[in-house]
């Protein structure tokens, strides 16, 4: 009987210690997920998260009748009638809108860990660059119109003195606040001409410039397939306002003529949304395409075939 009590009491113990150890385990994953906001990552959105997500859509979302369809209004209220909803979800709700207005430029990202998918986000911090090439021209490199692009690119130009030349390099420059792009062109261009005019989904507004001016005998501004929308703008309001002061280097870019608003939630959600269409003296981004077709049988693999271009032109 002794030896039966001593293997019950041992069998006790083990199951015992298992236990122990199952909870220690489940209470060290709550903390790594906890401390490490690794909840973020799963698929799931409270209902107070998806609103705020939804709202910032409608009220941003350029081709607004998209969003006013039956599909897109019953798809709405059932997300938000429970406590809570998935990214998924949401998702489709978007795609909805998205492929009514067959928007090829909005995205949706978002990570979910029981899908594997960690890598949402596509956003990149702007990359600014800033010099002095052969004494005679200032070389400006942005890789987006990130936060204080345009009082960055004063900063430059004002550190770096008075010169002959600009280079603006905006090649694989496709997103950004067009704001800045704005504020850059309203350096560089003489005081009450047209900059741009631009239209949301509640209004429309005509940019002018004001009176203070960095002037050059020249600028070059070096584009790609890859530079977009407010980069865009930027070269066709520089080459529609100064014309032959403006020379525009490159095969082609990608001709499109619109803004994006862009926002990251804290649940490891983000928005690239379509919001505004933009214009230049009434001609869109296809417009450049004018000035770039004497390239289209050059090379320009990488910037010194640019510059070496440049050169030849001043």
């Amino acid at each position: 009987m002794l030896k039966g009590s001593n293997e019950t009491n041992e069998k006790v113990k083990k199951a015992r210690k298992r236990r122990t150890e199952i909870l220690l385990g489940f209470i060290l994953i709550v903390f790594i997920i906890y401390k490490f906001s690794l909840y973020n990552y799963f698929s799931f959105v409270v209902q107070k998260d998806a609103k705020t997500i939804i709202s910032d859509f409608e009220r941003n979302y350029l081709y607004s009748q998209s969003i006013s369809t039956e599909a897109y209004k019953r798809m709405k209220n059932e997300i938000l009638l429970g406590s809570y909803t998935t990214k998924e979800k949401l998702n489709g709700l978007f795609q909805t809108a998205i492929n009514n207005a067959s928007d090829k430029d909005t995205t949706f990202k978002y990570a979910d860990i029981m899908k594997g998918n960690f890598g949402y986000s596509t956003y990149k911090k702007m990359k600014f660059e800033s010099k002095t090439v052969n004494g005679d021209t200032i070389y400006i490199k942005m890789d987006s119109f990130g936060t204080n692009a345009g009082e960055k690119f004063y900063k430059a130009l004002d550190k770096l003195g008075k010169k002959e030349y600009l280079v603006i390099d905006i090649r694989d420059n496709a997103r950004g606040d067009y704001s800045e792009a704005v504020e850059v062109a309203d350096l560089l261009i003489p005081e009450e001409l047209d900059i741009c005019f631009i239209e949301t989904m509640k209004a429309k507004h005509y940019y002018n410039s004001d009176a203070f001016l960095f002037n050059f005998k020249k600028i070059f501004v070096l584009v790609n397939e890859n530079t977009a929308s407010s980069a865009e703008m930027l070269a066709l309001s520089l080459k529609e306002t100064l014309g032959d002061k403006v020379e525009l280097i490159g095969k082609t870019t990608a001709q499109k003529s619109i803004g994006k608003f862009y926002k990251e939630y804290y649940n490891k959600i983000e928005f690239d949304i379509v919001t505004l269409k933009w214009s230049v003296k009434g001609k869109s981004a296809e417009a450049l395409s004018e000035y770039l077709g004497k390239y289209s049988n050059s090379s320009f693999e990488k910037l010194d075939d640019y510059m070496a271009q440049v050169n030849t032109l001043k």
